[in-house]
């Protein structure tokens, strides 16, 4: 019996963009977010279609095939504008592709009052397009179930590769605790820690060569990271929320303070949160995982 208190959703799948198991794990993480589907399309070329036909039949997807080669986003984008002014669209619409030519689609959606999420994989998409556009993205290569919940791919290689343009914080965190030790022994008296390697209560000792990267894993702060999840309920490891969607609980709960950038709360957890970009202004904070 279906729970008419849980959220709807509408999901319209890109079949020529995502692979048959990547769009098998959007319906699993689907399920652990408690949606339900009324409705479920997926577009494409015949081939396409019949590759993930498995997958399509197990969830019942409506298959539609495209007119030809190019024709795919159209159709998408007619059937989300007809759902749209038959007013039978839910509130939450997911788009199941990397392609951010979809951008505009899910642009005007959003002006309608409508929750826009996106399912794409690294390699075939612009991950900061898909951010300006989406309220969120999750990247569905990054996904695999295990024990009822999704965690990051075992293999670290592969990940690793995939992430080329999102270095890791931590690295970044260790990089700059290293050269605070070179001026360190310079300058005896230099007693000034950089912010992103600051504690809790700060100490007025000095750092020492070797004690880098025992400084930067100290300021990851377990509790502190489940004050911050506490905060923002549904949170799955290996998913990406907007950092223009998450300030306003955060400041109302009073875990974000003052007028410093919101990004700087996350870097202060670089074994729980990655910033993306890098460099230059901050859009997005992945979840690396969940606090024991």
């Amino acid at each position: 019996m279906k729970n008419l208190a849980s959220p709807q959703l509408a999901l319209l799948i890109d079949a020529d963009n995502l692979s048959p198991n990547e769009v098998a794990n959007v319906f699993k993480y689907l399920t652990l977010k408690g949606y339900q589907l009324p409705i479920r399309r997926a577009y494409g070329g015949l081939e396409k279609l019949t590759g993930m036909k498995d997958v399509l039949r197990e969830h019942a997807v409506r298959a539609l095939v495209n007119q030809g080669k190019g024709t795919t986003d159209v159709s998408l984008t007619i059937d989300a504008m007809d759902l749209l002014h038959s007013l039978h669209l839910p509130a939450t619409v997911a788009i199941v592709s990397s392609d951010a030519d979809f951008a505009p689609l899910a642009l005007r959606l959003r002006e309608s009052g409508h929750r826009v999420l996106c399912f794409a994989n690294h390699l075939n998409s612009n991950p900061h397009a898909l951010a300006i556009a989406y309220d969120e993205v999750v990247f569905v290569d990054d996904l695999t179930q295990m024990d009822g919940n999704f965690t990051a791919s075992s293999s670290k290689d592969k990940s690793a590769n995939r992430l080329i343009p999102h270095q890791v914080v931590k690295d970044a965190v260790d990089s700059k605790a290293e050269k605070l030790d070179s001026q360190a022994a310079q300058s005896p008296q230099l007693s000034v820690k950089h912010p992103a390697l600051a504690q809790p209560k700060p100490s007025l000792e000095m750092p020492t060569k070797g004690a880098s990267k025992a400084t930067a894993a100290q300021t990851d702060d377990p509790a502190a990271v489940k004050l911050i999840l506490e905060v923002l309920p549904g949170w799955l490891a290996n998913t990406v929320k907007n950092l223009n969607q998450i300030g306003s609980p955060l400041r109302a709960s009073g875990i974000a303070k003052g007028s410093k950038p919101l990004h700087e709360l996350f870097r202060k957890h670089p074994s729980y949160f990655k910033v993306v970009p890098t460099t230059g202004p901050a859009k997005q904070i992945k979840l690396l995982k969940l606090p024991v």
